[in-house]
């Protein structure tokens, strides 16, 4: 791993305009990190977007400033959270780099009900398995390419 760059020449940006927010760190006159809000007509902040080194986060937020829907990509990995207005995680999608993804279904407690995998075997495509929580009923697909 190389050293940290050294902050010879470090300037910050920020700039205000019609209710937006934007903000951006130069190290070595190259951009580091990047920030930018979107606020509502109440001043609650509607849409934020960070980018620092290699991970980038957006938030779209509901009428009280919680986050109702999330996105990261950080090092080829990806997740998207939908929540519910009281923050609770109703649905979460995984993608990571070796192809392997995943969604879970929450239930009303925030507790995971289903989730569903996708596993590519070397070279190959597989379909998805579904992995029910032992409290409820399960019945099978008829599609042949989702197993249970």
């Amino acid at each position: 791993m190389p050293p940290p760059t050294p902050m010879n020449n470090l300037t910050y940006r920020s700039e205000n305009k019609n209710g937006s927010h934007a903000q951006i760190v130069y190290v070595n006159g190259k951009p580091r990190s990047e920030s930018g809000t979107v606020n509502g007509k109440d001043g609650h902040p509607v849409i934020k977007g960070d980018t620092h080194n290699n991970s980038q986060t957006a938030k779209v937020n509901g009428p009280t400033g919680k986050p109702l829907i999330q996105g990261t990509d950080k090092d080829g990995s990806q997740t998207a959270i939908i929540k519910d207005k009281d923050g609770k995680p109703q649905m979460e999608v995984h993608s990571y780099p070796n192809g392997t993804q995943s969604v879970t279904f929450f239930d009303s407690s925030g507790k995971p009900m289903y989730n569903m995998n996708y596993l590519p075997p070397p070279g190959q495509q597989r379909g998805s398995f579904f992995t029910p929580p032992a409290a409820h009923d399960f019945v099978p697909s008829s599609n042949p390419a989702i197993t249970p």
